[in-house]
């Protein structure tokens, strides 16, 4: 299993940031040991090069983890954001399984600290999820200059939230 990187947040909803570089969508796994029962999911890659079936396996264990918001970020971001939708949908409508809501967002108009910015301020767990939502999962998957950027930016997130309200 890829390593994940801890840093401090120093945002508005005080959780546990984990960061993790993956070569591959399917390398992206929850940590038992590190993350809370839930947790927000940032995943920035080029979802053009899954398929189908390899998106919605992701969409289905990132949710079976724990994501209770889901934020997705690259190329056909707004697939994979549809796909978590649908899965949610299907979980609901045909297994009738019940759960609070669960929140998705796509950012491909926006620039990836843009997404970033929004993961780590804005995106929240519904109140049902909010005692045992205390992680953050931010994911770059194949890139390297996205995964050089969201280290830098991760590394000091005080400044970096300084530099995005000063823009």
């Amino acid at each position: 299993m890829t390593k994940f990187t801890k840093f401090i947040d120093k945002g508005e909803f005080e959780r546990d940031l984990f960061y993790i570089f993956a070569p591959n969508l399917s390398d992206i796994s929850k940590d038992e040991e590190l993350f809370s029962k839930h947790f927000i999911l940032f995943v920035s890659c080029d979802f053009s090069k899954y398929t189908i079936d390899e998106l919605s396996s992701f969409a289905e264990k990132m949710l079976d983890e724990g994501a209770v918001s889901i934020c997705t970020w690259g190329k056909d971001c707004e697939k994979m954001h549809d796909i978590f939708d649908e899965t949610l949908i299907y979980r609901k409508e045909v297994e009738k399984r019940g759960f609070p809501h669960i929140v998705t967002t796509w950012h491909e108009k926006d620039s990836l600290d843009e997404a970033l910015w929004f993961a780590l301020n804005v995106a929240f767990a519904v109140d049902e999820y909010e005692e045992t939502c205390k992680s953050t999962l931010i994911a770059a998957v194949g890139n390297e200059d996205w995964n050089k950027l969201l280290r830098f930016r991760l590394s000091d997130t005080e400044s970096f939230n300084e530099e995005m309200l000063n823009q």
